[in-house]
């Protein structure tokens, strides 16, 4: 089975992806991690110097790439499913699950994560400012992750949950 995450920047993509891929006993990928190990540059640093279609060109790549991958969850960038018709490349390659949190709650766990000046889009915002942006940023992006073929709702989406629909879906 092979099963994308997707959701804002902040969701628990990775974090969720880990813990099911556990269970599942599959492989796991953060396709922000497995760029970085291609290119042998952050994220950060792939946006500075190369620019943001650069970047998602090589999600793209990446994406099309891990979908040859049999037994995997991949975790994806918060924009991934927005360009270059990754959406529909996930769809027709496995099942995509949209991990839908509250504003506020994204907002609160970025604000107290160490690693927010690691997210390009989010650097420099006072905490009202990250707020907006992410309103603003999940408007542009929901038609995109309401293509997904399971969303999740709520702040505390357990492992569990996803598994139990993943079995009735086979």
């Amino acid at each position: 089975m092979r099963i994308y995450l997707i959701g804002l920047t902040g969701c628990g993509k990775s974090t969720i992806g880990k813990n099911l891929a556990l269970q599942l006993k599959t492989k796991f990928v953060d396709l922000d991690d497995y760029i970085i190990l291609k290119e042998q540059m952050s994220i950060s640093e792939i946006f500075t110097e190369k620019g943001e279609s650069y970047f998602r060109q090589l999600e793209n790549k990446a994406l099309k790439e891990l979908s040859n991958e049999i037994d995997i969850v991949i975790a994806t960038g918060g924009g991934a499913p927005c360009f270059h018709d990754n959406m529909t490349l996930m769809n027709v390659s496995g099942v995509t699950i949209f991990l839908d949190v509250t504003i506020q709650e994204i907002c609160n766990r970025l604000w107290n994560t160490p690693n927010r000046a690691n997210r390009p889009l989010l650097q420099d915002k006072n905490k009202e400012q990250l707020f907006e942006y992410l309103e603003k940023l999940r408007a542009e992006r929901i038609q995109f992750y309401n293509e997904a073929k399971l969303t999740m709702h709520g702040n505390t989406i357990v492992v569990n949950q996803i598994l139990m629909i993943l079995e009735q879906m086979d």
